[in-house]
């Protein structure tokens, strides 16, 4: 590959302000994130990261890679791109071999947490008789059920938790219920016609799905048990969280137990001086409030 190190040093730097990196100053050098889908919120926040820098640094080329959060590890890791944007738990997975990878991932590294936050969502309509996720799997209830489409972390992280109660896709069908991995956009259709019995969503903030649909349907969201919380956050690295009482206009009234999880960056760990990338990543992380202040769409997906 003709990347060098220091392509990997000035993506943590070239964000800061200009003229602090002499290092980056020198040689043209290709540079290729795995961003997310085009489209979302990480394609665009690093398609603005890629302006900042490209416009810092002309002598930079930066490709962005509509990828996904489980297709980058396996992108990085193989050098496709040398940085790839994920979830924490993902890179866990990857250096444990758990699902989605078949074997460990020794070849990745993690090269910073954004401390964003996105929250997992099981959503029912109110006036469901569906009062928790463990009463799903006791009375074997058969739901009809949309999750994310496969390879996401919509479905991979609530196929996680519904693991440890017991619930997967094909004891759903053996109990009369349906599985469907779907689009947002097919997901809001179903939901409007009253289609679905179970809902699952992750990302930051609130999903414009539910509220749209809260205006004309009522909606509750399920906790997630003491017990299974502590498992996923054992095996997988989720972390216990909230779902905001303030979410979608108060329709909870309390705030709803859930798995959380942070967006980070990962660089390919056999790059040439890696110990260079980390020693840098010090400078990146106290330069996050310029970050911020440069790239607007930063300041919300990583919070004040």
């Amino acid at each position: 590959m003709k990347k060098s190190i220091k392509s990997i040093i000035c993506m943590a730097l070239g964000l800061s302000l200009a003229g602090v990196s002499p290092l980056c100053a020198a040689e043209y050098t290709a540079v290729d994130i795995a961003a997310s889908p085009a489209g979302g919120a990480w394609y665009v926040g690093l398609g603005a990261y890629a302006k900042v820098l490209s416009d810092m640094y002309p002598e930079f080329e930066v490709t962005l890679f509509p990828g996904g959060a489980n297709a980058n590890v396996l992108r990085v890791a193989k050098g496709a791109s040398w940085i790839g944007a994920t979830m924490l738990p993902n890179m866990k997975a990857a250096a444990d071999g758990l699902d989605p990878y078949k074997t460990p991932i020794r070849n990745i590294a993690a090269l910073a947490n954004i401390q964003d936050v996105t929250r997992l969502h099981f959503v029912v309509p109110a006036d469901s008789p569906v009062t928790s996720l463990r009463e799903i799997a006791e009375k074997k209830i058969p739901v009809r059920m949309g999750t994310g489409v496969v390879g996401g972390n919509a479905e991979l992280f609530a196929r996680w938790v519904l693991e440890e109660y017991g619930i997967n896709k094909q004891r759903i069908k053996e109990w009369g219920g349906s599985v469907h991995h779907l689009k947002t956009s097919e997901a809001q259709a179903m939901l409007a016609e009253n289609q679905l019995d179970v809902h699952t969503w992750m990302g930051p903030g609130e999903s414009f799905v539910y509220s749209e649909l809260v205006k004309t349907r009522p909606i509750r969201i399920l906790d997630v048990d003491e017990d299974v919380l502590a498992a996923v956050a054992e095996k997988y690295g989720l972390t216990p969280g909230v779902i905001p009482a303030s979410f979608y206009g108060g329709i909870m009234g309390r705030d709803v137990k859930t798995v959380v999880s942070s967006a980070g960056l990962m660089v390919n760990r056999d790059i040439p001086d890696v110990s260079e990338v980390f020693r840098n990543i010090r400078f990146l992380l106290r330069n996050i409030s310029t970050m911020k202040k440069q790239v607007s769409l930063m300041k919300v997906l990583m919070g004040p």
